[in-house]
């Protein structure tokens, strides 16, 4: 019986250990839940704006699914407005209130952990050429493509985080040789305001929505910042490696086997 429980906890210290793969978002911002849409002018908050590509169609209605059909895409509720676990991160006063502004650092620590992404829509003049992936935020050059311009809707991404990136951001280059960073810390943005903006649903653990835009200053020049040229969904804890995998699989094997020699001794 000793046996049979010391295995057991061995085979729960090691799936712990697995679970602290999942890298850590470093924001100043403050979640807050996400508003009904409406294509405000001026937009409140920053990413549910009007847009050029017709009525309803930022990144708002996308992602919570109240405009059913944007450009020939059926939407979905991706937050799970719903059921009011929509969340996006916004700036906040000094009393720690979110503010509805945009939020120019957003990156993550990487416990040696994995990704895996998929391309939800594009609705981009761009869209063929845009590019979207990771860099390392202590060497900004250092980068890894996630979606290059062929990658279409519906496409997936996975692979493990450098392990020389301790921590990285995420980053959106155009055919015109802008890159915009989500966090500029290390980095000279093109713009002052950001070309990111973060959603999250609260029921998807360590799950993140990222919605682009690829235009300089797009809620100063274009004034129209709808966030809507590329929204990907981001998942940043690695699967149980197969090591701890087969470790567990094998502990439960001894754990019954021995049971089994105490049942029939």
């Amino acid at each position: 019986m000793k046996l049979r429980i010391s295995l057991l906890v061995l085979l729960t210290m090691c799936l712990a250990s697995s679970m602290a793969l999942a890298d850590i978002l470093q924001t100043s911002g403050v979640w807050t839940s996400v508003p009904a849409p409406d294509g405000s002018n001026p937009p409140s908050p920053f990413w549910d704006s009007p847009s050029l590509d017709g009525g309803n169609t930022n990144a708002g209605y996308i992602l919570t699914g109240t405009n059913t059909s944007i450009n020939g895409y059926t939407t979905q509720d991706w937050l799970g407005y719903g059921n009011s676990t929509a969340q996006y991160l916004s700036a906040k006063d000094g009393s720690g209130s979110p503010t509805g502004g945009v939020v120019n650092n957003v990156y993550f620590s990487n416990n040696l952990g994995g990704q895996s992404a998929y391309l939800i829509i594009e609705i981009a003049g761009y869209k063929d050429k845009n590019i979207f992936g990771i860099y390392d935020r202590n060497l900004p050059a250092n980068k890894t493509v996630i979606f290059d311009g062929p990658a279409g809707q519906g496409a997936p991404w996975s692979g493990p985080v450098p392990i020389s990136y301790t921590s990285y951001g995420f980053y959106l280059t155009t055919p015109e040789n802008i890159t915009f960073y989500s966090d500029t810390t290390n980095v000279t943005n093109p713009d002052t305001n950001s070309n990111f903006a973060f959603f999250r649903n609260t029921s998807q653990a360590d799950t993140f929505y990222i919605a682009m835009e690829d235009l300089r200053d797009p809620i100063g020049t274009e004034n129209k910042g709808d966030y809507n040229d590329m929204i990907v969904k981001a998942h940043v804890v690695a699967p149980i490696p197969g090591s701890l995998l087969l470790l567990g699989t094998g502990l439960v094997s001894l754990a019954g086997l021995g049971w089994r020699r105490r049942k029939n001794g």
